[in-house]
């Protein structure tokens, strides 16, 4: 199982500037059985690598994160508890850059928020 396994999600809407997508871990990835045995949680990291995955889906080109004004993380991601993550996504085209603001969530309880700014990855 590779790491692209971990998860999956749906587009749910875009608008300019705007994504709203769902998200599915896949609680029998390996990942869940170093982070943490009995205690599954998503590492912060893969919860990231969401985002741009979506945010690069959306624009049709691989993205790289560049700069992080921001990361807070809210609150644990257990799989097994939490199934299905709504993903909200404002984004605005910055020369290079694409700012991002993105928050995903649990119904009510927020799990990540993000203020960031992802580049071009053609170049890596």
């Amino acid at each position: 199982m590779e790491l692209r396994d971990l998860f999956e999600h749906s587009i749910v809407g875009t608008e300019e500037g705007t994504i709203i997508a769902t998200a599915r871990f896949n609680k029998e990835h390996p990942v869940y059985l170093g982070h943490f045995p009995g205690a599954p949680v998503t590492p912060g990291v893969c919860q990231l690598r969401l985002i741009r995955a979506i945010v690069s889906e959306v624009l049709g080109k691989p993205l790289v994160l560049g700069s992080a004004r921001d990361i807070k993380f809210l609150s644990m991601h257990n799989p097994f508890d939490d199934e299905e993550l709504s993903v909200e996504i404002s984004y605005r085209q910055n020369g290079d850059a694409v700012e991002v603001n993105a928050t995903l969530a649990d119904g009510e309880r927020k799990v990540l928020k993000l203020n960031g700014e992802y580049r071009d990855g053609y170049g890596l």
